[in-house]
Formats: C-alpha cells, sequence, structure tokens
C-alpha cells in the first residue's frame, strides 16, 4: 500500500495516514514524502503510528523532506532518496506571548522537544548526540548523496526515469520562509494579468508594465517591481511583527494564529489560545495583516479591494494558504459530519490507477485438497466470475472572491466548503444505494437480487422476525459454486425511515409477540444485526429492507484511489472569478461483489 504526504504535516495528515494503517492489514507500506513539514506534534504522532505498525514501512523522499517531515521519515524501516531530492534539519522553534514566566515554559518545552529529536536523529544515523546538536543549530540541508552519507537514508533510488519534483505547496512554503522567487512557466501569462489587474492605476506601475525588461523577469520579479514601484516614497505601516500566536511550526507563526482563528470563528474546531491577536481581526484586516507582517506597504492601494486582491496574489503573504487550510478542514467536516450511512456496512478498498480491476467474490476456491508427503502442490481453480470495479473521478468548484472577505463572509469557510464535503459523501451514498435499488444484473446475467441467487424474501406480514429469520438462513446457506456451504452470518439490517421504529422493536426486543401467554417465547432475531436506517430506499419502495453480512464480507465495495477515502482540495488564483478558485474531487469506484452476501426482503 502506498501512502503519500505531498502536503504540510498536520492534524488532518496525522488523522488520515492513522486511518490508513488501521486499514492496512500489516502489509508492506510504501510512504512518498514530499513536505516542508509542518506541526511537531502531528508529526510525532504520525511517527508512533508509524513505528507501532506490524507491517514493513519502507519511505521514499520523491522530492523534500524538512524539518518535522524528517521525523516522518526516519520512523520507516528503510529510507531511500530519490534522485535529486533533498532533506533539512533544524532546531525545533516556538513564538510566545506572555510575561517572563511563559518565555521560560516555552524554552523548556523547546527544550525537550530538540533533545527527543537528537535522539531520533542520533539513532537513526550513529552520530554523537552532540554531532547531530551542530548539524541541527546549523539548519543544515542534504542532497540525496549527502543523506545517505549522513546515515539518514539508506541508500539513492536507482531508477531515473521518473524525476521527482516538489509539490506546489511544499515549494510556497519554502518560498515564504526563505523568501526565494518562484518561477510558473506554465501559468505565466494569466498570472501576469491577475497581477496587473490587482495593481491600481499608477505611473510608476504604467511604466513597469510597458517596459521590455519585464520580457526576462519571472512572474515573482515582475510582482516585486511593482511593489517596489508602489512603495517608492512610502513607508510601511508595519514592520514584520515580533510578537504572534504560540505554535512550533516551520517559520509560519502568523498564517498558524490565522487558521486558528478562522476555524474558531468558523466552528470547525475550537481555539484554546486566548492571546491569539488575530481572534479579533476581520477576514479584510487579516489580509492586511498577511502583507504587513512581511513587511508589504498597504498605503500604495487605493481601494480595499485593490488591498485584498494584493494579499491574494503576493506570495510571500500567508493570506492564500490560510484559506486553503481552513477550506479544507472545514470540507473534512462536512465530509465526517455528512450522516451517510454505506461506510458503516459497505466494504472498504483501494485501487491503484483508473484501469478496471476485477474482485473474486465468495465463489472463491474449493476445498483444499489434501497434500501427501513428498507431494507436489496443485493449484486450485478460483471462480472466473469476477466483479468488475473502476474507480471515477467526482467533483467540483467554489470560490472565496475579494468581495466576502471584505464582507467578512465567514459562511465561505462555515457552509460552502462544509457542504461541498457533504456532497462528496452523498455521491457515493447515493451510488452504493443505487446498487441495491435498481437492482441490475450481476456478472451472471442475472439482478443481484434473483430467485435462482436465494436472496430474496417475501411474505405478507413485511418486516417480521419470521421473514428475518427466513434472511438469515438464506444467507447461511449460501453456497460456492464447487457446492461448499459458506455460513455466512448476517451483519446488517438495512430499513427506509418508514421501517425504523418497527425494525428497532423488532431487532431489540427479547420477546415476539404471543409471549403474554406463554413467557417461554424468546425473539429469534433479537441483535440479528446492526441496525442502519437510510431515507434514500424510502423512495424507491417503503417496504423494501436488506440484510448485509459483516463489515469487510463482499457485499458493495467502496474503492478509493491509493486508499484516500477523503476528498481532495485544490487551490488556484482567480481568473474568471476575483479571488481563489477551490477544486473539490474524490476518486471513487463503487461495484457489488457478490450476491451471496446481501438479501432483499419485503411484501409479497
Amino acid at each position: 500500500m502506498d501512502i503519500q504526504i505531498y502536503d504540510v504535516i498536520d492534524g488532518v495528515t496525522a488523522a488520515t495516514v492513522k486511518r490508513l494503517l488501521a486499514s492496512g492489514s500489516n502489509e508492506p507500506i510504501t510512504l512518498h514524502i514530499n513536505s516542508p513539514g509542518g506541526n511537531v506534534t502531528d508529526a510525532l504522532a504520525i511517527f508512533n503510528n508509524l513505528r507501532a505498525y506490524a507491517g514493513n514501512v519502507t519511505a521514499l523522499v520523491d522530492g523534500l523532506a524538512a524539518s518535522s517531515a524528517t521525523l516522518v521519515m526516519l520512523a520507516a524501516d528503510e529510507v531511500v532518496m530519490a534522485a535529486h531530492s533533498l532533506i533539512m534539519v533544524h532546531n525545533p522553534w516556538s513564538v510566545v506571548m506572555g510575561d517572563a514566566s511563559a518565555m521560560r515554559r516555552s524554552a523548556d518545552t523547546l527544550d525537550k522537544a530538540a533533545g527527543e529529536m537528537v535522539t531520533l536523529y542520533a539513532e537513526r544515523t550513529g552520530q554523537s548526540a552532540e554531532a547531530i546538536t551542530a548539524i541541527m543549530e546549523a539548519e543544515t540541508w542534504y542532497n540525496a548523496e549527502e543523506t545517505v552519507a549522513a546515515g539518514f537514508a539508506k541508500r539513492v533510488e536507482a531508477s531515473e526515469q521518473d524525476k521527482p519534483r516538489m509539490s506546489a505547496v511544499a515549494m510556497a512554503y519554502l518560498a515564504n520562509i526563505t523568501n526565494r522567487p518562484e518561477a510558473a512557466a506554465q501559468r505565466r501569462e494569466t498570472q501576469i494579468a491577475a497581477l496587473w489587474k490587482f495593481m491600481p492605476d499608477d505611473p510608476a506601475v504604467a511604466q513597469l508594465k510597458n517596459s521590455q525588461d519585464i520580457n526576462t523577469m519571472s512572474v515573482e520579479q515582475i510582482r516585486a517591481a511593482a511593489l517596489n514601484a508602489l512603495g517608492q516614497g512610502t513607508t510601511p505601516t508595519a514592520p514584520p511583527r515580533q510578537d504572534v500566536g504560540a505554535f512550533a511550526d516551520n517559520g509560519n507563526a502568523v498564517q498558524d494564529g490565522m487558521i486558528e482563528a478562522l476555524l474558531d470563528r468558523a466552528g470547525v474546531a475550537k481555539s484554546q489560545d486566548k492571546s491569539n491577536h488575530f481572534r479579533t481581526m476581520s477576514l479584510a484586516e487579516m489580509a492586511r495583516a498577511s502583507l504587513t507582517e512581511k513587511g508589504v506597504s498597504v498605503n500604495a492601494f487605493g481601494t480595499k479591494m485593490q488591498m485584498v486582491g494584493a494579499a491574494f496574489t503576493h506570495t510571500s503573504s500567508d493570506f492564500g494558504h490560510v484559506l486553503m487550510n481552513v477550506s479544507e478542514k472545514a470540507m473534512l467536516r462536512g465530509w465526517e459530519n455528512s450522516g451517510e450511512t454505506f461506510n458503516r456496512w459497505a466494504k472498504k478498498g483501494t485501487l491503484s490507477n483508473f484501469h478496471t480491476a476485477h474482485r473474486a467474490g465468495l465463489g472463491g476456491f474449493p476445498s483444499l485438497p489434501k497434500v501427501k508427503e513428498g507431494a507436489e502442490y496443485q493449484y486450485v481453480t478460483a471462480d472466473d466470475r469476477s466483479a468488475p470495479i473502476a474507480l471515477a473521478t467526482y467533483g467540483g468548484l467554489f470560490s472565496i472572491t475579494r468581495q466576502a472577505i471584505i464582507n467578512d463572509d465567514m459562511s465561505v469557510f462555515q457552509s460552502i466548503p462544509a457542504n461541498m464535503g457533504r456532497a462528496a459523501s452523498r455521491t457515493i451514498g447515493d451510488l452504493v444505494y443505487a446498487i441495491l435499488m435498481s437492482n441490475n444484473n450481476f456478472t451472471d446475467g442475472k439482478p443481484l437480487f434473483h430467485d435462482d441467487h436465494g436472496n430474496i424474501v417475501t411474505n405478507a406480514e413485511g418486516f417480521v422476525p419470521a421473514a428475518l429469520g427466513e434472511a438469515r438462513k438464506q444467507m447461511r446457506m449460501q453456497k460456492d459454486r464447487h457446492g461448499n456451504t459458506l455460513n455466512i452470518a448476517p451483519g446488517f439490517v438495512i430499513v427506509p425511515a418508514a421501517l425504523e421504529s418497527i425494525a428497532m422493536q423488532v431487532l431489540r426486543s427479547t420477546s415476539v409477540p404471543g409471549a403474554e401467554t406463554n413467557s417461554g417465547i424468546m425473539n429469534p432475531v433479537n441483535s440479528l444485526g446492526e441496525l442502519v436506517v437510510e431515507s434514500r430506499l424510502d423512495a424507491h419502495s417503503p417496504d423494501s429492507w436488506y440484510v448485509a453480512a459483516e463489515q469487510g464480507s463482499d457485499t458493495v465495495e467502496v474503492a478509493y484511489l491509493d486508499g484516500v477515502d477523503t476528498p481532495y482540495l485544490e487551490q488556484q488564483e482567480g481568473w474568471s472569478v476575483d479571488g481563489v478558485s477551490y477544486k473539490c474531487r474524490i476518486d471513487a469506484g463503487v461495484a457489488p461483489l457478490d450476491y451471496r452476501g446481501m438479501v432483499r426482503g419485503g411484501k409479497a
């Protein structure tokens, strides 16, 4: 199984890795890393989860492992560097607002964190603690060969066919940290056009725009030159601040403070830091602060619209990443709190590409033949009626405009990304339940629920203990193509909302109707399976219900690309909108695996 850490490390990254490890069944894992680092405690959480994993873990640094990403890297059994990849090792640091006691406590905490890092680095490399301490204090960068020589990695990957590149997010973070310009050749014309649109009418800007010099300049150089032209004769409204919220990260305390404040205002995550001065700022004030914290003057902007537009497009500004981070967390919260029921019973799977895959199903293998002493093992023949499944991409767009920022419209975080996350989850749910309701033909040419499949129960009374008992019997008596009884046990009872009350009564009662005259009559279907109530079924048939085998059985599979079972958010500077556009995407495939693990019931 492949796990990718191609972004800043935060709580979302740590939670995603933990979920993937839980579904890994101790199979070997390749951990692809291309990250500028991030939150130290989240990196340590990933480290500990990887160390606790029973299977083999290989870390492959595809482009960059910087700061806390190196801690994640060290959790692997083997570290491999791709050609031309880099790592960076430095001391942990934090920024604190408070009195002298708070400063001392922060220093003590940093010393403890540094001590843990020294121990881990020394354990991997075999170097002394003194040597590691010197490396960290110097903020040391290594290329692939130097990383191996220093003992952080075992080898450099031999293949040169796919030369890795740093992710856009990693490059953006490095640009923020080191103030290095970024050239974006493929989007040069679009970015330059957006830059001029956000600039005020100014003779110095007009002169630069008409200059031939810009033909040989990068977009960042043009942007810097334009801002310098605007800033001639002005003084920055504020120098880079020295007091920001208390976070340990990669030099991005300003954006961390903004992210925490916006998550709190949007109701996504409660902030415990009362000293975070960004909590009292409007969105427009944060846009202004993201510029002034970098020493960029805002006096030259004639209107608030131009100032907010500059915050969107200025590469050294934290504002774009702040919006991206908060939107992503709000989207994932919407996904997790969508109220969907399919993930309680459907089988979760993984596909590594968009080609059609085939699952063997419960037709399975015959009983294993006896192997006599000294005899050869014989190949057994699997069922060739495999169920096809393939990935598809589902997604949509939304935007955060300059007008929304100026109007302090928190719905761009409170509802829009969350609704997009809920829509992604709802899309998968629609696909899953469409399989039950549509009853299309299975691989044998017959409907999924069919008398010949032995998975239909009908009676005049509807949802009663006798009908459930018959469904259980049908599941247990299912046979593979070799005649072997499968003895499948029910795990879930799926009903429309119209049957919820009667289903609760039937499944949770210890006795059945008539017990008042004979107290010895017990309910034979008490706790037969976990009750799942799905309102989509009501529109199809308020009388139909379903019994499914335990989760993980071959019923309906929901497969995700590389096992990533959450939607992905991409950000792009707006061209068709004045702001930033976001794309919410999820790659998933849904298909029935076998009819033997499901039974449909209903009135005759």
